[in-house]
């Protein structure tokens, strides 16, 4: 079975993330994920990109 990603649990980091995923802070998003992934080779699953494509339509 795979290891979790080493930062998958730590509570204060994904606070933030959120945080600045709610508030629209894509520079921050982009250089936390970049910086994540320099150092450790992937993200955790709370800061994985989602796949590009159309949202879906409100109905």
């Amino acid at each position: 079975m795979a290891q979790p990603h080493p930062l998958e649990h730590h509570a204060d980091l994904k606070r933030d993330f959120l945080y600045w995923k709610a508030n629209s802070r894509t520079n921050d998003l982009a250089t936390f994920r970049k910086a994540v992934e320099a150092c450790t080779g992937s993200l955790p699953t709370w800061a994985a990109r989602r796949p590009a494509g159309r949202k879906p339509c409100a109905q």
